[in-house]
């Protein structure tokens, strides 16, 4: 038997609550739309807090003795890159979203994959590498001091850049 030890989750998704519920090709959203992506924003907020506390818990039942309560396990959420922006201007909200979640929890980082990449939906070799540096970073980060978070939502999502 073995034993799978965890030193930290990390996450990396949310692009399909940016997109509309509709084939629309117009290129803005109607108020419905909005109002149905926002709804889904806000589902996608407590959808990533349950699962943060779903999966703390399933870690901490594999070896209780490691942590002292699953509260404390590091958690690492990987923003969505550049490409949903160029999409959709809906991803903002999500970000906005994973950076709440971050912002309140001081085992939670948010890593950055959205400045300096590639913006191709499944990123190119060296952003792949440059994400993993930026988790890497992050992380260790974390474990040694509780809540540093080294990237922070900016005015430079809004086009500021």
């Amino acid at each position: 038997m073995y034993l799978c030890i965890y030193q930290y989750v990390s996450w990396f998704q949310g692009e399909n609550t940016v997109f509309r519920n509709t084939n629309s090709t117009a290129p803005s959203l109607s108020q419905q739309e909005k109002d149905e992506v926002n709804a889904k924003v806000v589902q996608y907020q407590q959808n990533l807090l349950d699962f943060v506390k779903d999966t703390r818990q399933e870690v901490y039942d594999v070896d209780p003795s490691r942590y002292s309560s699953p509260d404390v396990i590091p958690f690492a959420i990987i923003q969505l890159g550049c490409w949903i922006r160029e999409y959709n201007d809906n991803g903002l909200t999500v970000f906005t979203a994973q950076q709440e979640v971050a912002d309140n929890d001081p085992n939670i980082v948010l890593v950055d994959s959205y400045h300096n990449l590639s913006c191709h939906y499944h990123l190119d070799d060296p952003s792949q590498l440059i994400i993993g540096h930026r988790l890497a970073v992050q992380m260790q980060t974390l474990l040694k001091s509780p809540k540093k978070n080294l990237f922070h939502y900016t005015s430079e999502f809004e086009g500021g850049q």
